[in-house]
């Protein structure tokens, strides 16, 4: 009986080692070298005007979105960040991003599914000389602080960009995230981004953009005063988000769009992820007037359309990676 009871301790341990080890596999940390192409990458983006306007024309086919603070003289900080994989409108006062944007094909989804995680989270360099980058010390809230504690969340999904690993590791700048509460980062959020490869792969080509809105008090204009994350009160707190989709109708010659503004809130969603984002299905025109943002300028609306219940999109079920197909 003890040598048997000895085999199971034995087999047990045998069997804990090779899912950690398995585990180890899915996540790992940048290196040095990892860091600094990406980093490179990011300034040779900035210094080369030709390549920062082909990236924007490929993320943003109807021109970038207008910040209605920019374009009525307000004054702020806001400045577009353009990475091989995204761009940002980045605000230097609230230390964080209002949108990104990015095209998500399906040969992207495919080409990283099988791909590791590889986190590099770190300030951006493109915004430390005139000190609004924020840092990964901004979401260390004090041991006595009572409210919720946020998770960095990305704006643009590190996921999306798995296929390219430079650029899998330039969506870990910290100019692409943005607090949220830990049950909406992994729950209606993280469901969006499941949706938004999903259609990418259904329908061959997608545009996302991913927003923030500062309006806490409901007045539909930003808050004069953010709420910041407790500790350094550097980085605001959004009170909504909203994801726009975008693609081409099956004729190619229309345009569909489905688009969702959710409330910022603690919580997860009980289990209705479905109900929660149905009812967050919003027009362009009401998301940009939240956000007081011109989503897609160029586009014709009347050569929209867009879904109000899921019309021409579908809720699609989640995708299991097959881990057949990562094998070898």
């Amino acid at each position: 009986m003890k040598r048997m009871t000895m085999r199971l301790v034995l087999v047990c341990v045998l069997a804990l080692c090779a899912f950690a080890a398995t585990a180890g596999t899915t996540k790992e940390t940048c290196t040095g070298d990892q860091r600094a192409e990406a980093d490179e990458r990011l300034e040779n983006i900035k210094n080369d005007k030709d390549w920062s306007e082909r990236l924007v024309a490929q993320h943003l086919p109807f021109g970038r979105h207008i910040s209605r603070h920019a374009a009525e003289g307000m004054p702020t900080n806001e400045v577009v960040l353009v990475q091989a994989g995204y761009v940002t409108l980045h605000d230097g006062d609230l230390r964080t991003a209002i949108w990104t944007a990015h095209e998500l094909t399906g040969e992207d989804v495919r080409g990283g599914v099988c791909k590791v995680r590889v986190k590099c989270l770190r300030e951006d360099i493109r915004l430390m000389s005139e000190g609004h980058a924020e840092a990964e010390e901004d979401y260390d809230e004090p041991k006595d602080h009572q409210g919720s504690k946020f998770d960095m969340g990305h704006m643009t999904s590190d996921r999306d960009l798995r296929d390219d690993l430079t650029e899998q590791v330039n969506s870990y700048v910290m100019s692409n995230m943005s607090p949220q509460y830990e049950g909406f980062n992994g729950g209606v959020w993280l469901r969006l981004e499941e949706l938004g490869r999903a259609w990418a792969e259904q329908f061959g080509t997608v545009f996302i953009t991913s927003g923030a809105v500062f309006d806490h008090d409901e007045n539909s204009e930003r808050d004069k005063d953010v709420e910041r994350v407790a500790g350094t009160e550097r980085v605001g707190i959004p009170s909504h988000f909203y994801k726009v989709f975008l693609r081409k109708s099956e004729d190619g010659n229309e345009w569909s769009s489905i688009s969702f503004l959710l409330d910022h809130r603690p919580g997860g969603s009980d289990g209705k992820a479905k109900k929660r984002l149905k009812d967050a299905i919003k027009s362009l025109e009401e998301i940009g007037d939240k956000a007081e943002i011109d989503l897609h300028p160029g586009l014709n609306r009347e050569r929209v359309d867009q879904s109000k219940n899921w019309t021409g999109w579908g809720y699609l079920p989640r995708k299991r990676k097959d881990k057949s197909a990562c094998e070898g």
